[in-house]
């Protein structure tokens, strides 16, 4: 029984051998942290109230000055959970069979 044991083992080790599971599943958590995440506005107009034209940048004071910070929203379910993603959007589809 330990040999056929070892011997799945081993076919399963040979089979997933070129695939690094975990560093993709923390990539996926971290761009699903990162979507989540509220974003700031920028309200900047180029030209208003500076020289305007093709390939001018608002300067930074102005950008700060328009800029709207996003509020911290709440803190996520899995925050301490390092191999869990909890999806917190409601899905309307599934909502209808729950």
């Amino acid at each position: 029984e330990d040999e056929v044991e070892r011997n799945q083992r081993q076919m399963i080790k040979e089979a997933f051998a070129g695939d690094d599971v975990i560093r993709d599943f923390l990539k996926e958590k971290r761009e699903a942290v990162e979507a989540s995440k509220p974003k700031d506005v920028d309200l900047t107009l180029p030209g208003w109230g500076e020289w305007g034209g093709v390939g001018l940048t608002p300067s930074a004071k102005k950008r700060r000055r328009f800029l709207i910070k996003a509020p911290e929203g709440p803190p996520r379910k899995d925050k301490n959970l390092p191999n869990v993603i909890i999806n917190e959007k409601r899905n309307i589809h599934a909502a209808a069979h729950q």
